[in-house]
């Protein structure tokens, strides 16, 4: 995606607001359902087949300014357990 429809996706979850003028619990809310979408997506990626490690890390189509450590799926990791 290009920016531009990364800015115009991000104003409607927002509903246009500037997160500066957000109270911290709605960033909070917001943040937790983007995590969530996050996770699905996975899920769906990983059910597709189309997860790709990397040196040991699942590769997902978007580069952003922080790593954040997490786990596929509790199923995904019983089955690489079992």
């Amino acid at each position: 995606m290009e920016k531009s429809e990364l800015l115009v996706a991000a104003a409607q979850l927002t509903g246009s607001r500037s997160l500066k003028d957000m109270t911290l619990d709605e960033v909070e809310r917001l943040v937790t359902v983007a995590q969530y979408v996050f996770d699905i997506c996975l899920n769906e990626l990983d059910d597709r087949g189309e997860l790709r490690d990397s040196d040991g890390c699942v590769s997902v189509p978007y580069v952003c300014d922080y790593i954040v450590w997490t786990a596929l799926t509790r199923r995904s990791v019983k089955a690489d357990n079992a």
